[in-house]
């Protein structure tokens, strides 16, 4: 192998980990000889872990002993291969199928020698369909994800301590402290449309049917509910789904501008170099105009009105402003920040313990002029962290309308978050700016008590 050949393969190599879920969508006319879509999940499509499987695995240290899906694409995705992920209209297409089964009047779920299930649903209205195929992803995902499933809901409901220890306790707390309530996350699912709520029910059936076949089946019981003694299995509900929504938007989405850090420093450089020096200090620290960041808004642009109809004065931050709102910090600003800095540092590492999505991706959409094929191309490449199982798992879904292949969150509803049509694909990434507000209460004891 040459160097130059060598150099390649070891850049290609670096751009590729942490690559949780690669999908590279070609959007060509039916008739074209190559794939429409390639897609790749290491370390596989995953499958339940029984107890048998898992001691298989401790006598032999071969991942492959976990189960047949369980690391088998891992090869493939070492060497830069991708898997033909082109759709397949009727079960009897889906390319390489190995079985195939019924869970319920209207569904059939056909999976290929990769595992991916291929769900599809029939029914004599659309209504019904879509209740058929969330039953049906329902159960899929749970035949091979039901324990990292319940993992998910744990973290996303705070109650990650009971199941792992106190290790996790303050994960726990700041979940508890940030999200909702479960009151309120009932309340979402409450408000959705009669149509959404009963698919999303019809989901939670479809994982619940599995909880309850393999509860009775030591042969299907995934051995992470044996190792940590969480039996019975508690049922899954629509409240659930939005709790691991939450949980993934919050830990590929939400981001902040370091308020509460930046002020803490501010008081802490106005004590010792006083306030005046303390605002030229501050202000290189923390550009409030940087001319090498890229902007959408032109220069001197206003922003006015929302969607609704909001207006807002546009305001020009100045040192002036800065050297006031110094002042106007308190002593409390220290601690606060050292407190929820302690929170975040341990929700890090414990995101990191539980294989949840990490910071990070990318996405290119090349026109069809700039294509070799004439056609459009998108690659979708979620920086995720690499985890066993994956943070997604792959799917196809056939029902009425829907005719979608790619990927979702297990436990995350009954939808596919990066993938294609016979006509479109889509994908997502992640940005960081700033969508999370620090306020500062003050707190006056009223005359004769409370506050």
């Amino acid at each position: 192998m040459s160097p130059a050949l060598r150099g390649r393969k070891t850049l290609r190599t670096r751009c590729a980990v942490g690559l949780a879920a690669g999908v590279v969508l070609v959007l060509a006319p039916p008739a074209a000889a190559a794939p429409r879509a390639l897609l790749i999940l290491p370390p596989g499509e995953g499958n339940t872990i029984t107890a048998p499987a898992f001691a298989h695995y401790q006598a032999s240290g071969d991942c492959a002993d976990l189960g047949p899906n369980f690391c088998d694409q891992l090869g493939a995705y070492e060497h830069w291969r991708f898997r033909d992920a082109r759709l397949a209209p009727q079960p009897a297409q889906v390319a390489g199928a190995v079985r195939s089964e019924t869970p319920e009047a209207g569904v059939t779920i056909v999976r290929d020698q990769a595992g991916v299930p291929h769900v599809y649903a029939t029914g004599p209205d659309e209504q019904t369909i879509e209740e058929r195929l969330a039953y049906g992803i329902g159960v899929a995902q749970a035949e091979e994800r039901l324990f990292q499933m319940e993992i998910l809901r744990r973290a996303g409901e705070g109650r990650l301590s009971d199941l792992l220890g106190p290790a996790y306790l303050q994960m726990d707390v700041v979940t508890r402290r940030d999200s909702e309530t479960p009151a309120e996350r009932q309340a979402e699912v409450d408000a959705l449309p009669p149509g959404q709520r009963a698919s999303l029910q019809a989901y939670a059936n479809g994982i619940n049917a599995v909880i309850q076949r393999d509860t009775l089946n030591p042969s299907l019981m995934p051995t992470g509910f044996v190792a940590t003694q969480d039996l019975p299995i508690a049922p899954w509900t629509p409240a659930d789904t939005v709790a691991v929504i939450t949980l993934e938007v919050k830990g590929v989405a939400e981001s902040a501008g370091n308020e509460l850090g930046y002020a803490a420093l501010a008081r802490r450089l106005a004590a010792k170099y006083g306030r005046r020096r303390a605002v030229g200090i501050f202000d290189d620290v923390q550009l409030t105009r940087d001319p090498r960041t890229p902007t959408t808004i032109p220069a001197g642009g206003r922003a006015t009105r929302t969607s609704g109809g909001l207006r807002y004065r546009y305001i020009h931050y100045s040192a002036v402003d800065t050297a006031r709102r110094i002042s106007e910090l308190r002593p409390s600003v220290q601690p606060a920040h050292d407190h929820v800095a302690t929170g975040d540092r341990a929700v890090a590492t414990a995101t990191r313990r539980l294989g949840l999505p990490v910071f990070g991706s990318n996405a290119w959409a090349i026109a069809p002029r700039r294509s070799s094929t004439g056609h459009a191309l998108l690659w979708g490449g979620p920086q995720v962290g690499y985890y066993a199982p994956a943070v997604f798992d792959e799917l196809e879904v056939e029902a009425g309308q829907f005719h979608e292949r790619g990927v979702g969150v297990p436990g995350g509803g009954p939808g596919v978050v990066i993938g294609f049509t016979p006509h479109t694909a889509w994908s997502i990434t992640t940005a960081q700016d700033d969508q999370v507000d620090t306020y500062v209460d003050r707190i006056r004891v009223a005359p004769g008590g409370g506050y």
